[in-house]
């Protein structure tokens, strides 16, 4: 689990689970994105295949 200042976003090519704000374990699929605002706590882990995804840091 990590946390940092930047906003970031996700875009999922593979399977692979997320968790963030102490929400509980989702995957959003391939294809599927998702959002994590400044400071929130998340997290991510892949299961027996290898997690691919798009994923952009919004720095100021």
């Amino acid at each position: 689990d990590h946390t940092h200042p930047p906003e970031e976003t996700y875009l999922c090519m593979s399977r692979g689970e997320f968790t963030h704000g102490g929400s509980d374990w989702f995957e959003p699929g391939p294809g599927g994105s998702f959002y994590n605002s400044p400071g929130i706590m998340h997290a991510m882990r892949s299961g027996a295949e290898p997690l691919l995804a798009f994923w952009l840091l919004l720095a100021e």
